[in-house]
């Protein structure tokens, strides 16, 4: 039988991991920008944009799991999820920045760094709220 304090742990450290893949993901660059033809390239990182308040966002939720307030570290990290939503969707001000080099714009690698990072940061906060309602389920039985 697996115990439950076990599994707990486990979550909160793949959560821990989801927040520092956002982390790095904030300073690395998310968009590159190369024309071969002029031999032109550019990097934006995602930390001058909407990155610095998912930086601030991801030491709240971390702080929230370090201290094991696990359902309450899904706040922080649903308005990451609204942040990269809004990067994702054509919206952020990183376009704005971009809008000239639109046939030489394209994702860098470190936009599927902060999607991972999201979905494992989500673990904790949801594995607790779905532990709660098994077992309660379980004891009314």
């Amino acid at each position: 039988m697996i115990d439950k304090n076990y599994l707990k742990q486990k979550m909160i450290i793949l959560s821990m991991i989801g927040i520092f893949l956002l982390v790095i993901g904030n300073f690395l660059p998310i968009i590159e920008i190369s024309k071969k033809t002029i031999d032109y390239n550019k990097s934006f990182a995602f930390f001058r944009y909407e990155g610095k308040y998912i930086l601030i966002l991801d030491i709240f939720a971390f702080l929230l799991l370090l201290f094991k307030e696990t359902k309450a570290s899904i706040l922080p990290v649903f308005v990451i999820s609204i942040l990269l939503g809004y990067l994702l969707f054509n919206k952020s001000t990183i376009y704005t920045d971009c809008s000239i080099y639109k046939e030489m714009f394209s994702w860098g690698s470190v936009l599927y760094v902060l999607l991972l990072g999201n979905l494992l940061a989500y673990i904790a906060p949801i594995g607790t709220f779905l532990k709660e309602k098994i077992s309660l389920k379980i004891t009314w039985k």
